[in-house]
């Protein structure tokens, strides 16, 4: 087993979402109270420039509790045709989550997370890493695809009888132990990868491949920014009320799901929690790193004008109605 007091954790990256990884890791880092160590592995997709390997690992300088270790990935999934635009196939590296930590500690690692690059965690993460994963593989939060209208027909294309317990892959805990004790379980995960029929590629093989032993998380572990404020029955009872609440309280991780990143789209829900983390940067990383990747994905003035008036009327709880009355 590996040690208890070490926390690992893996995340995939490029060097194009150099400068996200690295706000995720330090807000994870600058909240952290515990005493174990952080073990952090980013899986790259290609290879990364110096320049931007030497940002991520200023990490581990700057919080000598985390080691940070890159992985230069073999493009396994370079043929897989993602149908969302703005996911790319590196999504997939995920899936060989455990196989690579078998490699990379000799079988000491029994769990582990996974996090998306499109989040900050603004609690503490061995809250996450310590809740008991027996007699599961993995453990994540409802995602909302089985509200979706064409959630029946959806089941059946990932080969599950429902979706009502199909959660988001982008904060993960994996019970690495149990996945590599069921005979095949590794090999059968990293092939649905290559299943076109995926729509969400990495999300759906996790769901279709582990569906008979997945938990279920409170949302404060995956705080969706997109449908945190929603107030439609449906998503009181996904997640229920209680669970609502906290969330919008005290979240641990805040997730910002679909291509409305905050980096671009500023007046998004909770945007202003992610930018919280930029502005503690020091002045040279600012300049060398993080202006250069905020001008590469700055919306048109006109469009952002646009969604910052949606986002008022939103808060106003009038857009809707607005909405509706023009169509």
């Amino acid at each position: 087993m590996m040690k208890d007091n070490v926390i690992p954790i893996f995340l995939n990256a490029d060097d194009n979402y150099v400068v996200p990884t690295y706000i995720a890791l330090f807000s994870l880092l600058y909240n952290y109270r515990g005493t174990a160590k952080i073990a952090i592995y980013v899986l790259i997709a290609g290879a990364i420039s110096q320049r931007n390997a030497v940002l991520l690992n200023s990490l581990s300088d700057r919080f000598p509790q985390a080691t940070i270790e890159l992985l230069e990935m073999k493009n396994e999934y370079d043929s897989v045709s993602v149908q969302i635009e703005y996911i790319s196939s590196a999504c997939l590296y995920r899936l060989m989550i455990p196989r690579i930590a078998d490699a990379i500690t000799d079988g000491e690692m029994d769990r582990c997370i996974y996090l998306d690059a499109d989040l900050i965690v603004t609690g503490n993460i061995e809250e996450l890493f310590r809740i008991d994963v027996d007699g599961y593989f993995v453990a994540g939060v409802k995602d909302l695809l089985w509200l979706s209208d064409h959630v029946t027909d959806y089941a059946a294309v990932l080969g599950i009888p429902t979706t009502e317990y199909y959660i988001n892959s982008g904060v993960l805990l994996l019970n690495l132990k149990a996945i590599k004790q069921r005979e095949g379980l590794r090999e059968r995960l990293e092939k649905a990868g290559y299943v076109s029929d995926f729509l969400y590629p990495d999300q759906d093989a996790i769901n279709s491949v582990l569906y008979e032993a997945i938990k279920i998380l409170p949302l404060k572990f995956n705080t969706m920014a997109r449908d945190i404020y929603r107030k439609d029955q449906k998503f009181e009872q996904t997640y229920g009320k209680k669970n609502i609440e906290e969330a919008r309280k005290k979240p641990v991780i805040i997730h910002y799901i679909t291509q409305r990143k905050p980096w671009s789209y500023k007046a998004a829900p909770l945007a202003g929690e992610w930018w919280k983390y930029v502005r503690m940067q020091d002045a040279d990383t600012i300049r060398e790193y993080v202006r250069p990747f905020l001008k590469a994905h700055r919306l048109p003035f006109k469009l952002a004008v646009k969604e910052r008036v949606k986002e008022v009327l939103k808060r106003l709880e009038i857009f809707y109605a607005i909405r509706n009355a023009i169509n």
